[in-house]
């Protein structure tokens, strides 16, 4: 049985190992119920419509001294 987190949380904090990002996705941005994903590289049909972009969540990534800033700040 899957959880809901409805009225319980305000956004979901995650740490990508493989890019050392660091994301936060606020809850009213998730619309489906059981899981949700975030593209790093763009799809091979060229599909843009419904992507949750990695980037536009980026709130900065992992390093040995903590966090740093997005790339693009």
């Amino acid at each position: 049985m899957f959880r809901t987190y409805d009225g319980e949380i305000d956004a979901f904090a995650v740490y990508c190992p493989e890019t050392c990002g660091v994301y936060l996705v606020p809850f009213d941005d998730i619309t489906v119920t059981r899981f949700c994903y975030l593209r790093i590289e763009p799809t091979k049909n060229n599909q843009v419509q419904r992507v949750r972009w990695a980037r536009d969540y980026e709130i900065g990534s992992a390093a040995k001294g903590g966090l740093r800033a997005p790339s693009g700040a």
